[in-house]
Order: structure tokens, then sequence, then C-alpha cells
């Protein structure tokens, strides 16, 4: 609204800051594919497929066949190793795609995709 945008314009003047980079900001300005909690394909696959072949499927039958204009993947925490932590929650181990997910590896989804 105009309060929130006024606020903004002050903020950034006062702090010599820009709106340069929102403009280069992907995720911002163009529609994206996401796989986070409460998406389809959280912790979920298309039948018997892999993630890899799953998100492969999803380019061609949303970006390509329906032409849905995705330009980027969003995708959560299930695909990289984690580490359980004692009240229950993850944490990141390290951010190698886990080879029964992505059996090819994440450039293979990429060069697929073009995501």
């Amino acid at each position: 609204n105009k309060a929130m945008h006024m606020w903004g314009e002050k903020l950034l003047k006062h702090y010599g800051k820009s709106r340069a980079a929102l403009e280069q900001d992907l995720t911002i300005n163009y529609l994206g594919y996401a796989t986070d909690n409460g998406a389809w394909y959280y912790y979920n696959t298309e039948g018997n497929k892999s993630y890899e072949e799953t998100l492969i499927e999803v380019r061609k039958q949303h970006t390509d066949k329906m032409k849905i204009p995705y330009r980027f993947l969003q995708i959560d925490s299930w695909w990289y190793y984690q580490d359980e932590k004692s009240w229950g929650t993850h944490g990141i181990k390290n951010w190698t795609a886990k080879p029964d997910l992505f059996p090819h590896g994440l450039d293979y989804v990429y060069n697929h995709t073009n995501w």
C-alpha cells in the first residue's frame, strides 16, 4: 500500500540504498516452481519416479505443454543431507544432493529444465 511504499522510500533514502537489486532478482520478477512445505512435490514424487524424473516431467508438462512461464525452480530442504537435532529440527549436514533423489545430480536437472 501507499504508506508502506513511502516508508520504504524513506528508509532507502536514509541509508543511501536503491531498489536496483530488486529489479535484477529472478525470484521477484518471474514466476517460479516451488517444492516447499505445502507444495504437491514436498516429500512426494510422481508415481514410482525419482525427484529428478518428477521435476523434469513437471517442466515438460507445465512449462512446455501448458505454457506456464516458470523461470526457476526452488527446491526445499528434502534434497540434501540433514542432521537431526535433539529438539527435533533438522540442520544442514552438507549441500550435496542425495543420490537416491537425484541419481545424476542437480546439474542434470538444470541441463534438462533450464531451471
